[in-house]
């Protein structure tokens, strides 16, 4: 997603984005270290990693033409 906004303008987008793009924990299985070489079974263990989110990058714009 790409938003373009006036500068008095940039807290009130980041507060909207930090509203809806959350992060939560969720449990999957972890990945074998290597699933072409694994010699019998391999078990798999759960691990808890954090999803979601939203990362801002905040820039200039030094040229903006609407065309």
């Amino acid at each position: 997603m790409l938003i373009g906004v006036d500068e008095e303008k940039i807290d009130d987008v980041l507060d909207v984005i930090r509203k809806i793009c959350k992060t939560k924990k969720k449990i999957t299985a972890a990945m074998p270290p290597s699933t072409c070489h694994t010699v019998g079974g391999y078990l798999p263990h759960t691990i808890e990693v954090t999803v979601g989110g939203a990362v801002v990058f905040v820039t200039g714009v030094d040229r903006f033409e609407k065309i």
